[in-house]
């Protein structure tokens, strides 16, 4: 899905939003929510289809992620300066990684475990059933870019493990 470029340098006119949905069925409510820019193979190559975002420039972009009541979160915002491209990138709020906030060009493409630009913890709680969107915004022009591939992985906040019956012991003295 292309994201649509922005209308000149100044960053304050951008592209139209984007939304990449995702409809997930998932009893109950959300306990934890991770985000996964997918990708078979990483490439900071300029147009590489084989990544979960591909993108010139990744500083030009705002990505955030919607629930299906609308919550929205912005998990990037205008990282990095200029390196291309997230390919197997995790967003998790309990990562051992930098912020994604942090990353620089050298490291391009983005790939790893980071700490999401804002916690997805946003999330918990909300019914998990319905369609998510990964929205992607390009503030700024001269340099383009498509959501490819993403996942949401949602915990549930419910356990459906089988009821273990009671064992006690007791002794009357």
């Amino acid at each position: 899905m292309a994201i649509p470029d922005g209308a000149d340098l100044s960053g304050t006119a951008p592209g139209a939003p984007v939304n990449a949905t995702l409809p997930v069925v998932l009893a109950g409510n959300v306990k934890d929510v991770n985000l996964s820019i997918d990708g078979a193979t990483c490439s900071a190559t300029a147009g590489s289809t084989t990544v979960g975002i591909d993108h010139t420039f990744v500083n030009d972009l705002e990505i955030s992620l919607r629930s299906p009541d609308g919550t929205l979160v912005k998990v990037i915002d205008n990282t990095d300066g200029s390196g291309n491209n997230f390919c197997q990138t995790v967003l998790d709020d309990e990562s051992a990684g930098v912020n994604i906030q942090t990353v620089a060009t050298a490291s391009a493409p983005f790939t790893g475990s980071f700490l999401p630009g804002n916690a997805l913890s946003a999330f918990d709680g909300l019914a998990a059933t319905g369609n998510w969107q990964l929205q992607g915004q390009d503030f700024f022009s001269q340099d383009t870019g498509s959501i490819r591939a993403f996942s949401v992985v949602l915990t549930p906040a419910l356990c459906n493990a089988a009821v273990q019956p009671a064992n006690l012991t007791a002794t009357k003295t």
